[in-house]
């Protein structure tokens, strides 16, 4: 209480000591704002700098990529390989009749290994092969032939594990005889990925793609298969690592020899069972070129067959332009980037040299800031930028010179030479450099993007820097910084909660579904339910009560509970700071004003007022030591560093302080009360005990019976009525801050109300969901 009362009298003395003081301020505090409108100009004659850097390179990376071409082919080459449909059917008896089985399929319903053949039988070599014996021009079939060139014909790879008995790869695992033998595993065969096969298998190198090819190259690595819209056609992203690695066995069907001779050869891999169980991943691959677009594209589709016996289908298309530099305006670009880079470039190193020749305070202060650590980190990764950038136009010459040599090399239309010829292997040696330019050019494009797309989010990053010029502006980035403990603290229970509920959904959920069949995709897929992507009837499907205990109590705990305590740590700092800042004018009012009048810059006053020797200034002062500093200006100025210290106790009174002051003020009433009780039954049990005391005594006595107080009870009762005294003081207080504040007050309780009945709007429509 005592504490309470001496913080509401340091305000009152605030208040009392700027009344008196009217007109001037401390020569200190005057150079504390001047420093802070310095900086703000000097943030603020940053910002079209800011704006312009992020625009171009925003732009520079639009002209070179051209999204709106390569995703046309990118997007057309996706439906052809995936919308193509072709016959499903099995093989009856020799001499017998196909029989159908299932109709039309597409890609996705790839799950035999006849199916891989018919589907590169009927709905691959048909459109991908030109030359003799193709479908003609004008066939929708081969449509895709007449936009887009094809570029080192259709490629086929595969790689394949060894096959060992069980018995010994699993020597261990039981049930096992007397014999220490398992006999379940006595005379079958494993074929465990990771365990490569290096040699020739079947004809061997009779027909090609059934010896090890020395120089195969794919491209990026396929990690993980998830994503598929389709269960069936997910995996773990391990199982798929591991069965596309290993040596390839590759094999090329070539434009120049056309549709029948892709089919025969085809034919050949399907009679001499090219595809067999230890095949662990077959892919099909083929670059194509768009001349009116300029495009290139590589087109892969990977079949993953995996130890459970389950075929996995994937599609991967990469598009990039021929030329980057198609059009002029793109190298202006790079150059009006490259210069704004540089002149970014020595704007830092003169901050750093300023910082080290000054040192001790302004050193620490740069050395610590974290704006200095943002805009030192897009000057270097900028630099970076520029090495990665050169790096990738040689790999694009590699595969343009390559693309020359297999066309140089190629054999003349039609002709079927023998594969050990001069002509066959001068073309073969071309392909595999293509090949192996296009696969290193496709996975270091993989990364560049990935960089770029970073790279462009740091530069988002020094927005909020130069949003501190404007008081409203630097709003949401002082929210952030000021609730950042807050969150931490957080995360750390919320995090321990998301985790605990992910595992338990894996021990629930995922023997059945794949998307929590792993604690990573767990925690994955309980983030998407909190932002209301679910599917209770998956969830539910099998074991429909635990089901429901488990999504209750996540629904509960995770997104009205602790979302909502989320959201009340931010709005409280964002009230606090809001009202900080209800007094400072807009961004347009302070656009217009700077450029109706012509003010002195801050830079100036600050360098007249440091040179100033008294302790105390007004308007006066700032007039004769400024010449140029209007009365306007200079009134202004006075004003803003007299209130100054009355908004910065105004912004620690936030909703949370508030509360929390009513908090102690209701615990100091109730121990208050608890007192005066305990005296209030002490004063009863003395007056029954002299009560008693008075009638015996009477009983002896003649006359009226007399009662006589503890004398201690009265040195108690003042102390009481003075603590009593003091508690009306305080209240007397509390109740003239509310009138001042209670306004305000009232305003953010009803933002917060209205915000608790958004999220419990929310929250009841994820739960009728």
């Amino acid at each position: 209480m005592d504490s309470t009362d001496c913080g509401m009298r340091r305000a009152d003395s605030r208040h009392s000591a700027g009344a008196a003081g009217d007109g001037t301020v401390v020569r200190n505090d005057l150079e504390a704002h001047l420093h802070s409108e310095v900086m703000r100009e000097k943030l603020c004659r940053g910002i079209p700098f800011v704006i312009l850097y992020f625009v171009i390179f925003d732009i520079m990376l639009f002209t070179h990529e051209n999204f709106s071409d390569a995703s046309q082919v990118e997007r057309n080459l996706r439906g052809m390989l995936s919308g193509s449909s072709y016959e499903g059917y099995a093989e009856g008896p020799p001499g017998s009749m196909r029989l159908s089985v299932s109709g039309h399929k597409v890609l996705r319903d790839i799950a035999t290994v006849e199916d891989v053949y018919t589907y590169l039988r009927e709905a691959i070599i048909p459109q991908i092969i030109p030359g003799p014996g193709s479908a003609p021009l004008d066939d929708g079939m081969s449509r895709l032939l007449r936009y887009n060139l094809l570029v080192g014909g259709l490629q086929l790879e595969q790689v394949r594990t060894g096959k060992e008995q069980c018995s010994l790869l699993y020597p261990d695992m039981g049930p096992k005889n007397d014999l220490k033998v398992n006999p379940l595993l006595e005379d079958f065969f494993c074929f465990r990925s990771g365990i490569e096969e290096g040699e020739c298998f079947g004809p061997g190198e009779a027909v090609e793609g059934f010896c090890p090819s020395t120089r195969a190259a794919w491209g990026r690595s396929l990690r993980s298969v998830k994503g598929f819209p389709e269960d069936s056609l997910k995996s773990t992203g391990a199982r798929i690592e591991r069965s596309t690695g290993g040596p390839r066995y590759s094999l090329i069907m070539y434009e120049h020899q056309g549709t029948d001779v892709a089919l025969r050869r085809l034919e050949e891999l399907v009679s001499a069972n090219w595809i067999d169980e230890q095949s662990t991943w077959v892919g099909v691959k083929f670059f194509t070129v768009n001349p009116d677009l300029g495009v290139y594209s590589l087109s892969r589709v990977n079949v993953f067959l995996l130890e459970t016996g389950q075929l996995l289908p994937r599609l991967q298309v990469s598009t990039f332009m021929a030329d980057p530099y198609q059009y002029r305006s793109t190298l202006v670009m790079d150059v009006l980037w490259a210069v704004l880079l540089l002149k970014f470039l020595l704007n830092c190193m003169w901050d750093l040299a300023r910082a080290l020749h000054r040192r001790g305070s302004l050193l620490r202060t740069y050395v610590w800031s974290l704006w200095t650590w943002i805009n030192w980190a897009c000057v270097v990764l900028g630099l970076v930028a520029v090495i990665l950038w050169v790096v990738y136009l040689g790999k694009l010459d590699a595969v343009q010179q390559s693309s020359l040599g297999v066309a140089i090399n190629r054999p003349p239309e039609g002709s079927n030479l023998p594969r050990d010829s001069d002509v066959m292997r001068t073309y073969v040696d071309s392909l595999q450099i293509l090949n192996a330019d296009i696969g290193d050019l496709d996975s270091y494009l993989a990364f560049l993007r990935f960089f770029l797309g970073c790279y462009n989010l740091l530069l988002v990053a020094r927005f909020f820097e130069a949003f501190q010029a404007q008081p409203r502006l630097a709003l949401v980035t002082n929210t952030i910084l000021e609730c950042f403990p807050d969150f931490l603290h957080f995360m750390m229970v919320f995090v321990t909660m998301l985790v605990s509920f992910a595992v338990a959904a894996t021990f629930l959920f995922g023997h059945r579904v794949l998307e929590f069949s792993r604690v990573g995709w767990s925690i994955e897929r309980c983030l998407f339910m909190l932002l209301g992507s679910l599917d209770y009837n998956k969830l539910s499907a099998e074991h429909p009560i635990s089901a429901l205990v488990w999504f209750v109590l996540f629904m509960t705990l995770m997104f009205m509970v602790m979302l909502n305590m989320l959201l009340a740590v931010i709005i409280d700092v964002y009230t606090g700071q809001m009202g900080a800042y209800s007094d400072d004018e807009s961004i347009w009012h302070q656009l217009g004003r700077r450029m109706r009048s012509k003010e002195l810059p801050a830079r100036k006053v600050l360098q007249a007022v440091r040179e100033m020797s008294q302790d105390e200034v007004s308007s006066g002062d700032l007039l004769e030591a400024c010449p140029g500093l209007g009365k306007r200006q200079a009134d202004e100025l006075i004003q803003v560093v007299e209130h100054k210290e009355d908004r910065e106790y105004d912004q620690v009174t936030s909703l949370t302080d508030a509360t929390g002051l009513a908090v102690a003020m209701k615990e100091h009433v109730k121990a208050v009360g608890g007192q005066v009780n305990e005296l209030v039954a002490l004063q009863q049990r003395t007056k029954r005990v002299l009560r008693r005391a008075s009638l015996e005594v009477g009983a002896l006595r003649a006359g009226p019976p007399r009662f006589v107080l503890e004398p201690k009870s009265r040195q108690r009762i003042k102390e009481v009525e003075r603590r009593l005294d003091l508690l009306e003081q305080l209240l007397d207080d509390v109740l003239r801050y509310t009138e001042n504040r209670g306004r305000g007050l009232r305003d953010r309780l009803r933002l917060v109300e209205e915000h608790l009945r958004l999220r419990q709007g929310q929250a009841d429509d994820v739960m009728s969901i």
